[in-house]
């Protein structure tokens, strides 16, 4: 099952091509990247953890749309 990354301005990306996922500096498939369905004004990435990061611990999460770059976030990865 993917990950979910809630963030607002993900709706108004050109192509789901152009959303790019990088977790801890591995690329991350993106399945869906638009519209959170229960709540107004609010979007959502569907993205992929590589198996290979399986129990690293904290990792930066770096999400790029349409070449622009958002604010870097890290998860714990267990």
């Amino acid at each position: 099952m993917p990950e979910l990354l809630r963030l607002p301005g993900i709706r108004w990306r050109t192509a789901l091509a152009n959303v790019v996922a990088e977790i801890g500096g591995v690329p991350a498939t993106v399945v869906y990247a638009g519209a959170q369905p229960q709540y107004a004004g609010l979007d959502q990435v569907n993205v992929y953890v590589p198996r290979s990061l399986a129990s690293t611990g904290e990792v930066p999460v770096v999400l790029t749309v349409d070449g622009v770059t958002a604010n870097v976030v890290a998860v714990n990865i267990k």
